[in-house]
């Protein structure tokens, strides 16, 4: 004769089961969640304090005729050789583009080469039908974004104007007055962009 045996289960110990399981379900998938969040913001993060985001912000902002924050982008390199005036402060900036503001389109980053506290970002934009390639000089510095991305900044070596002006003339650059000695050439330094220069 075979004995057969019912264990039951009480409701309650079911609905205590059920719960526990739905909560430990509900935990690791909060857990995932969480890691993928943290680390797709971190590949965010990280892309957009790049040496090439930078670049890119830099790009953007002249493109925007945003002065403040293309001027937050740059270290300005001093000037090759003896100058006579400089104009390549952050209001020489803003005041050159709004004379007007360049445009890049297409614009892309290539390689990116880090070299300790710098780094070398290739750059390519068309240019009047042609893809013109440059090659954006970047420099770490100690500041820190989010207390943790390092801050990169676009190296912009000035382009040196070369003027020559008569007697009792005066010369504004981009609405600025400057002085420049009469009849004797004259070298200023400008940011690489384009100038208005009035008589």
């Amino acid at each position: 004769m075979t004995q057969e045996t019912i264990a039951a289960t009480s409701p309650r110990s079911l609905g205590w089961r059920h719960r526990f399981g739905l909560r430990s379900q509900l935990a690791a998938g909060s857990a995932l969640l969480l890691v993928v969040i943290v680390v797709g913001g971190n590949a965010y993060l990280a892309g957009q304090y790049s040496p090439a985001g930078a670049v890119t912000h830099y790009f953007k902002a002249l493109q925007a005729g945003d002065a403040s924050s293309a001027w937050a982008s740059i270290q300005v390199a001093d000037p090759t050789g003896t100058v006579d005036a400089k104009l390549i402060d952050s209001q020489a900036l803003r005041a050159a583009l709004a004379v007007r503001k360049p445009s890049f389109p297409g614009l892309s980053t290539g390689k990116t080469t880090v070299n300790g506290t710098a780094a070398q970002v290739e750059v390519s934009y068309q240019f009047h039908g042609a893809t013109l390639q440059r090659r954006a000089q970047l420099v770490q510095t100690a500041e820190k974004r989010l207390g943790f991305y390092p801050t990169w900044r676009v190296v912009v070596a000035p382009t040196i104007l070369n003027l020559a002006i008569p007697a009792g003339v005066a010369v504004t650059i981009d609405g600025k007055p400057v002085a420049i000695a009469p009849n004797k050439r004259q070298a200023v330094a400008v940011f690489p962009l384009a100038h208005r220069v009035q008589l």
